[in-house]
């Protein structure tokens, strides 16, 4: 949707297809709709190109509210905010202040994971940064993200040697508390080597790698992982649960037996992957 209307403005005048114009002018029409009763703020210039926040209150709140980050999925090539919009109005009518994070992608910017690390810190700062304005209670902010969202929840509080150089850094990248579906925590390994072909230096995505940053000190979290995860090894997640718990962190890590990538999606098991992130939220206080 972003960025997109004055090319379909000029579709719709040469479009002769009336059956196809028809489609694309209800999926455009929706995406619009979907993008409607938010605010949306920059929280980043990168050149001529704004990156967004999309914002969910809660109607007229009285004190501070815990804030939930929602960082998409999409192997840091694809995929938009917009995917989070329905779980971020249910956490604003049940009193959170919800976000949803937008980021440089392979797919738009021809950017790797290295800019989407750095913009996810900047996300989590900014909104540290204008807490007060939006009721924020900065002692409990909540980051959750999907597969490549959730390699960027995790360098968020790790990789911090990451940062752009136009951030304050008076104010933490680190969340709170850390919620990861099949998180990538190796960009070591075999399906991640498109990011290391251009590099002079291969070992410099050791530095957003979670398994290699693991250290003392780290926030609360919650790591779920398919024991058949075909795009991301289920062997990398349970070395970040190995790492953690020599580290003394509190992690709970818990392995679906049987489950693929996609469990937030998976009948089968999204379900029980919203009771331990519910579980795991109420077990440390929100």
């Amino acid at each position: 949707m972003k960025g997109i209307h004055s090319l379909y403005r000029d579709f719709i005048k040469r479009c002769q297809d009336t059956v196809h114009l028809h489609k694309i002018t209800q999926l455009y029409e929706d995406d619009y709709k979907g993008r409607q009763g938010h605010l949306v703020k920059v929280y980043k210039k990168v050149g001529s190109y704004q990156l967004d926040l999309h914002l969910f209150l809660p109607n007229k709140p009285i004190q501070k509210c815990p804030l939930m980050v929602y960082f998409h999925g999409g192997s840091w090539s694809e995929g938009k905010p917009d995917w989070f919009f329905d779980a971020c109005r249910s956490d604003a009518e049940h009193g959170w202040v919800a976000c949803a994070v937008e980021y440089r992608i392979y797919g738009r910017e021809r950017t790797l994971p290295f800019e989407a690390v750095k913009d996810a810190r900047s996300a989590i700062r900014w909104l540290r940064q204008h807490a007060t304005e939006f009721h924020i209670d900065t002692s409990r902010i909540v980051a959750s993200g999907n597969s490549a969202g959730g390699h960027l929840v995790l360098t968020c509080a790790m990789a911090d040697q990451w940062n752009e150089k136009t951030d304050d850094l008076r104010f933490s990248a680190t969340p709170n508390l850390l919620l990861v579906n099949s998180g990538v925590y190796d960009l070591t390994d075999q399906t991640t080597a498109w990011i290391r072909q251009t590099l002079k230096n291969k070992n410099l995505v050791k530095q957003i790698s979670p398994n290699f940053l693991v250290r003392k000190g780290m926030p609360p979290i919650l790591a779920i992982h398919g024991t058949q995860d075909g795009n991301v090894p289920f062997s990398g997640a349970k070395r970040f649960e190995t790492e953690m718990i020599k580290a003394g962190n509190p992690l709970e890590f818990h392995a679906l037996e049987g489950a693929s990538h996609f469990i937030w999606l998976d009948r089968r098991y999204s379900t029980t992957v919203d009771s331990l992130q519910t579980n795991f939220l109420k077990k440390w206080g929100y």
